[in-house]
């Protein structure tokens, strides 16, 4: 089986700093990038929905395609507009997407010219993060991308997923995955989100955001995800490829320790968007979440021992599966 995939989320131009390293610069990036790289190992058919600028570059579009990720679905639209996305890295790994002036200055680096006038992603407003304009809406959506094997959401913001959400319900997909966008993460906002996430096949969460959900309640991170799983979730996954992660399979009530591949970390950027989709790739294939969480890992592993998503494309399959050989051993239920 070759699964049909269907990715929505961002395509970026992307300036990196990473922890031990000098800074990369105006490199393709975006989460549906690093997801549908992620998904392409397990499956040739995986397709991006995005929306860009006419400034995009097209070398970069048509680089991806010839990797085998299908970008027929990404809207160009007239006119500039900034895709331009700031990620850096302290040494033990703090994450920064704003201010990058301090942060080139506090390395020792020149600052680059490419984020002259760059301050950080946009203020979320609403539950939305992303650029109006740059939001892929469900209202063009070719034919090719209409009834996937599976999809994953990614995190474009609360309006925007729950569109995309009951557009593939509509469409009768067996297997709708999310991942959870921090900017609707509020206790105060619970009748919300279970409105957006009720029934979501696959949910994907880090575990701050599942943290911030129940802020001020004793209770254990299990119980947390429990309670989400109320909501008719099949499968709950914290997204946190650097550290251990949680599995909650609500069906048979089992809880699961997913630990990270332990390899040298170069750049972690990108990699919790490629575990997302080398996972659902995965579990498409195999209907088994350890054996996809333990793929997702391995994947995204190989995309923080470098830059970029071709790394990931040009993993031999036998090191992918020599990994997670060695890693599902270490996988251990609760």
């Amino acid at each position: 089986m070759n699964p049909d995939l269907v990715i929505i989320g961002s395509l970026h131009q992307h300036t990196i700093l990473p922890p031990f390293s000098a800074p990369v610069v105006s490199i393709p990036g975006g989460y549906a990038l690093y997801a549908a790289a992620g998904a392409r190992v397990f499956s040739s058919n995986a397709k991006i929905i995005s929306r860009v600028g006419e400034n995009y570059s097209r070398e970069w579009l048509d680089d991806l395609h010839r990797d085998g990720i299908d970008t027929s679905a990404v809207l160009v639209l007239p006119g500039y507009h900034d895709h331009r996305y700031f990620e850096g890295y302290s040494e033990q790994f703090e994450r920064w997407i704003d201010k990058p002036i301090s942060h080139f200055l506090d390395r020792g680096f020149e600052f680059p010219k490419e984020l002259f006038s760059y301050h950080g992603p946009p203020q979320a407003v609403d539950g939305e993060t992303t650029v109006p304009a740059l939001c892929p809406k469900p209202d063009r959506v070719p034919a090719a991308c209409q009834y996937p094997d599976a999809a994953l959401i990614g995190p474009v913001g609360y309006r925007t997923q729950f569109q995309w959400v009951n557009f593939y319900r509509s469409k009768g997909v067996q297997q709708i995955a999310l991942e959870f966008d921090p900017s609707y993460a509020d206790p105060r906002q619970l009748d919300k989100i279970k409105l957006l996430i009720e029934g979501v096949d696959i949910l994907f969460i880090h575990e701050e955001d599942l943290i911030t959900i129940f802020r001020g309640q004793s209770i254990t991170r299990w119980k947390m995800m429990e309670r989400l799983a109320e909501w008719d979730i099949k499968l709950i996954i914290t997204i946190q490829p650097l550290n251990q992660q949680l599995l909650y399979i609500p069906f048979t009530n089992t809880k699961w320790i997913l630990p990270a591949y332990q390899s040298t970390i170069s750049d972690p950027s990108g990699h919790a968007a490629v575990f997302c989709g080398a996972f659902l790739s995965q579990y498409v294939l195999s209907r088994d979440p350890i054996q996809s969480s333990v793929y997702g890992n391995v994947v995204a592993s190989i995309c923080m021992e470098t830059t970029g998503y071709k790394p990931i494309l040009e993993a031999l399959p036998e090191l992918i599966d020599l990994r997670a050989t060695s890693l599902r051993e270490r996988v251990y239920k609760v």
